[in-house]
């Protein structure tokens, strides 16, 4: 006696009970005797293909057992419904982690079909973070009012992929800061939406100042005022609280050079002076009887 089953379609074979061995498509058990009124089985197993649309029927129509007494007879047939579905999945990864603030922030959002059926007209939503600005986004992403999108018009079965976000951190932030990617989310026209889990990126932050001097006038006279412009600035990426400014005063060195320069000007004008009045003397000589206006008061 012999008992035949050909493989269905959309099935590849598995394994067989009771020493069933596959030739070609065809999967046979052979029995030696079966008594009268006596009954058996076997088994045949085989592995649905994937992805198939869902509600397909598998269908094992050509199945018979025969022997030497009788002919050749074929079992009903027997069909099986396929349910099948796309399964989406997305995870997001951030870089650099920790970020400082001010800087970029890149998200890479990777998306993944692991059902058994194509998802088509696929929809990536991410909504931007908090304590962040837009900068970029890849594979077609576009910005309506705080949300990215991204449109994929089939995911097979089995595939995947990624899209990468970036944005700009806020500056200043506080030390320590936590910025969360949480709202993202992919859905498509056979499935419902299906959010990633918070991906976290802590800021790195801290103030860096700056002073400088400037000085007006310059060059200033002895004994007039001097006045020092101190210019501050903060080129960090936190608030600086507490801030200090010092500035330590030098003596003032003694003037000693400029009130010797200024009384020998003194001495050579009045010196000069005395000989004017004696060239106008020799050159008016009608003038030598009378008295030098020096002399008139006392002087040589």
């Amino acid at each position: 006696m012999v008992i035949n089953d050909t493989i269905p379609a959309n099935t590849s074979f598995v394994s067989a009970t009771s020493g069933g061995t596959l030739s070609g498509s065809v999967v046979s058990w052979s029995i030696a005797s079966l008594a009268a009124g006596a009954s058996g089985s076997v088994q045949l197993v085989v592995r649905v293909a994937s992805p198939l649309t869902n509600g397909t029927l598998i269908t094992n129509s050509t199945y018979s057992i025969v022997s030497n007494e009788t002919a050749v007879v074929a079992g009903p047939v027997v069909t099986t419904a396929v349910t099948s579905a796309p399964i989406l999945t997305l995870a997001s990864t951030d870089a650099p982690d920790p970020v400082a603030a001010g800087a970029n922030l890149t998200y890479t959002l990777s998306y993944s079909n692991p059902g058994n059926a194509n998802a088509t007209s696929v929809v990536i939503a991410d909504t931007i973070p908090a304590n962040t600005s837009f900068v970029s986004a890849t594979g077609g992403g576009t910005l309506s009012g705080s949300i990215v999108s991204w449109s994929v018009a089939s995911l097979a079965a089995g595939g995947s992929g990624s899209v990468t976000l970036t944005v700009k951190v806020n500056s200043p932030l506080a030390n320590g800061t936590v910025i969360h990617n949480q709202t993202y989310s992919i859905t498509s026209a056979q499935t419902t939406s299906v959010s990633g889990t918070d991906d976290t990126t802590t800021v790195t932050s801290a103030p860096i100042l700056s002073i400088g001097s400037t000085d007006a006038p310059d060059p200033v006279l002895a004994g007039a005022n001097l006045t020092y412009t101190l210019s501050y600035s903060n080129l960090g990426s936190a608030n600086a609280t507490g801030v200090v400014i010092n500035d330590t005063s030098r003596p003032t060195p003694p003037l000693s050079a400029p009130p010797q320069r200024h009384s020998l000007r003194l001495d050579r004008l009045l010196v000069d002076r005395l000989a004017c009045r004696r060239r106008l003397r020799l050159r008016h000589p009608d003038r030598q009887g009378q008295q030098p206006a020096g002399q008139r008061h006392g002087h040589p």
